[in-house]
């Protein structure tokens, strides 16, 4: 077995066919979808969803809402200025400094308070959607490996921090990697609540440089460790 990390992207865009507000010609956005940016999301092995393939039961704008948090790449497509994908775009870029890629058709407008940011212009004709898939694909690779702030609000108060508190993920899994010179041996990572995770004989913790746990009282995994371990 092989363990790697899954990135994942999520796309902020508006669904089915819908008429211009300036012009009237109907854009279809699940052509682009279909076409254009999925097959770009696909070429970096991002696991690739749209609010509207969201399956989990619950409340929709929850799961969106986490979604545009924690994704490691947006793509925001502004065509048409809708106001959902606008107020998606802004709780993005107040929540990431980087990771946000917008897209628009080309000679689309660009609202003002955007219009100093990096736009990526598309259009689905044969001869131009080659250069539009690698414009895509080059701005998200760049944006994984370098990390550059695109947030306007993180441009323009640096060093705002916006997080969550830490919560227990809510299932257990375990991922194996096998090493393909020694099959007997294997590394093991189980996920989930650390209070949880029974299935160990050995507990090894490089709590700090002098090898001592934590207090009991403390909030830290070795303190956990040594709590419960003594009950």
């Amino acid at each position: 077995y092989v363990l790697f990390w899954v990135m994942s992207a999520f796309l902020v865009m508006p669904f089915g066919v819908k008429a211009h507000p300036i012009d009237g010609n109907p854009v279809d956005f699940d052509e682009i979808y279909q076409k254009l940016i999925k097959p770009s999301v696909s070429d970096l092995d991002l696991d690739c969803l749209r609010s509207d393939e969201i399956s989990s039961a619950g409340l929709i704008h929850k799961e969106m809402i986490e979604h545009i948090l924690k994704a490691d790449i947006v793509v925001v497509d502004i065509t048409t200025g809708n106001a959902n994908v606008l107020y998606e775009l802004g709780v993005r870029h107040t929540a990431r400094r980087s990771g946000t890629i917008i897209l628009r058709r080309r000679g689309d407008i660009i609202p003002f308070n955007i219009n100093g940011m990096r736009v990526i212009d598309y259009d689905l004709d044969p001869d131009s959607l080659k250069q539009c898939h690698s414009l895509i694909v080059a701005s998200m690779r760049n944006s994984l490996q370098e990390r550059n702030v695109d947030s306007l609000v993180h441009t323009l108060i640096p060093g705002l921090n916006v997080t969550q508190r830490p919560r227990a993920l809510p299932v257990q899994r375990t991922y194996v990697w096998r090493c393909p010179r020694m099959p007997h041996r294997k590394l093991c990572i189980v996920t989930g609540d650390l209070m949880n995770v029974d299935k160990v004989d050995l507990w090894v913790n490089p709590e700090n440089t002098k090898m001592q746990m934590g207090r009991w009282h403390d909030s830290s995994v070795s303190a956990c460790i040594r709590y419960y371990g003594a009950l």
